[in-house]
């Protein structure tokens, strides 16, 4: 079905907004995966990476049709279902992952520095002598990673 030119702005809009999601989404998982110094990678950073990574190229092919209509309706919606359901798992991955971690790290909140220092998405790995790697290393890129991680 071909959009109107009153309908089209709006869905352009939205595609544009998925694009620039998708790139923010796979930009903030790869600087995690980057930032993870000691030991093994979380898995849910891999995933985020993943969600990121797939939901680049179905934005790319929305916003494309936006213009060229050249897929058939069906298979537009089950890209856009399959990814939203994708980005929905991953969302609901890191808030599982994260524990309610608040990002902060003061005098007033010890029991937030604990829980960053404690999180293995957040601390960057653990040490030979399991301590956190961003602990022992820069307390600010603690609350940095927590920060990204809380944008993803």
């Amino acid at each position: 079905m071909p959009l109107t030119s009153s309908s089209s702005l709006p869905l352009l809009i939205f595609r544009a907004l998925q694009t620039l999601f998708a790139i923010i989404i796979l930009g903030l998982s790869s600087t995690l995966i980057h930032g993870h110094k000691e030991g093994t990678l979380p898995a849910t950073l891999g995933f985020a990476a993943i969600v990121g990574a797939s939901s680049l190229p179905a934005a790319l092919l929305g916003l494309a049709e936006t213009f060229v209509h050249f897929l058939n309706e069906q298979i537009r919606n089950l890209v856009d279902g399959a990814v939203l359901l994708l980005n929905v798992a991953g969302g609901i991955l890191l808030a599982i992952e994260l524990h309610g971690v608040s990002c902060t790290f003061d005098g007033n909140h010890v029991d937030d520095a604990l829980a960053m220092v404690n999180n293995d998405i957040i601390c960057g790995g653990r040490t030979k002598t399991h301590l956190c790697y961003y602990l022992s290393e820069r307390n600010n890129q603690a609350l940095e990673t927590c920060r990204a991680t809380d944008a993803t």
